[in-house]
């Protein structure tokens, strides 16, 4: 099997047929943006990744990545930067974007605490990481 270390972005009406794990496809005909991942490590699906339109408000953190970030790793928010955990009707209280791409909670990266963040995916070098924290 051949790899590649870049995720292929797609628009199509149509899921693609021979996506890879961190893909990520657009339905136009839809509006909605879907991204390729595994499940239980070998059932490979498309999810939908919700888009959020919505401007949000309150403090935007930002850091960038000096040296790769494996999966699993923990990201802290940078300046001592804290947020509050999903809220009890499982709304998300913060969004994470890397180079501009919004990440998905539970796909991409995962809560740990009020200032810390465990990534699902691995992010090059150099990688610009923004935090925007909801209120």
């Amino acid at each position: 099997m051949s790899s590649r270390d870049y995720t292929k972005h797609l628009v199509s009406n149509t899921a693609p047929t021979a996506a890879r794990v961190g893909d990520e496809y657009f339905d136009p005909g839809s509006n909605k943006l879907y991204k390729t991942v595994a499940i239980n490590g070998n059932t490979v699906t498309n999810v939908e990744i919700p888009l959020n339109l919505s401007i949000t408000s309150g403090p935007i953190y930002t850091s960038v990545l000096l040296v790769k970030a494996l999966a699993g790793s923990i990201l802290t928010l940078p300046s001592n930067g804290t947020y509050n955990l999903t809220s009890s009707d499982g709304k998300t209280n913060m969004d994470v974007f890397i180079d501009g791409y919004k990440m998905a909670k539970g796909v991409d990266y995962n809560e740990v605490t009020t200032t810390t963040i465990s990534t699902n995916i691995a992010i090059p070098a150099g990688s610009t990481i923004e935090y925007r924290v909801l209120r």
